[in-house]
């Protein structure tokens, strides 16, 4: 990272895509990214300097995504979010063209690598963000979705304790924030 280290990334003043870019880069090793969503811009945004991380020798994703919100008729009644943005409306509502069937094969290749583990919790459904690097934990309310690597108005944290980067990996290993709750209390 830099000697000038940002500690709120809010898509005002830097946009998230920007700062996970640049710490791509600089990463060497493994990188943890739990999101509620995902989207194909949101890979696209970010397809470069990915592609670019995964030549390195000791360069592994781990990548855990929300289950896919099911919306229930009744849902307003159970105080259930609707799942906007999510990955199947999203393809539903798109007209294929030839650079958007590219994209999705490059994401689908990208995804198959031995590199990376995309993992998805089919119990709950995890509404974490948090984009774990080896000298740096991000901690926030960006998606991995174009609109909240770029567009919305977010609030991310930069960690740089190892205390804390420790936390946030140990709650993404141990399936969710129940779990480091619960070892906090022992």
């Amino acid at each position: 990272m830099s000697k000038n280290k940002k500690e709120i990334i809010d898509n005002e003043d830097g946009t998230m895509a920007d700062f996970l870019k640049n710490a791509l880069q600089d990463n060497r090793g493994q990188v943890s990214i739990a999101t509620g969503y995902f989207n194909v811009e949101g890979y696209a945004d970010l397809r470069d300097p990915l592609r670019e991380a995964a030549k390195k020798n000791d360069f592994y994703l781990r990548l855990l995504i929300g289950n896919e919100a099911v919306v229930r008729k009744d849902a307003a009644l159970q105080c259930e979010a609707e799942a906007e943005g999510s990955l199947p409306e999203e393809l539903e509502g798109l007209s294929i063209n030839d650079s958007y069937a590219s994209l999705m094969g490059d994401l689908v290749q990208f995804l198959k690598q031995e590199k990376v583990e995309l993992r998805q919790n089919p119990e709950r459904f995890s509404h974490a963000k948090c984009y774990i690097f080896e000298d740096l934990a991000v901690v926030g309310s960006s998606n991995f979705t174009r609109p909240g690597l770029q567009k919305n108005i977010e609030l991310n944290a930069a960690l740089y304790q190892p205390s804390a980067q420790k936390l946030v990996e140990q709650c993404l290993k141990e399936g969710g924030p129940r779990e480091l709750t619960s070892s906090r209390r022992s």
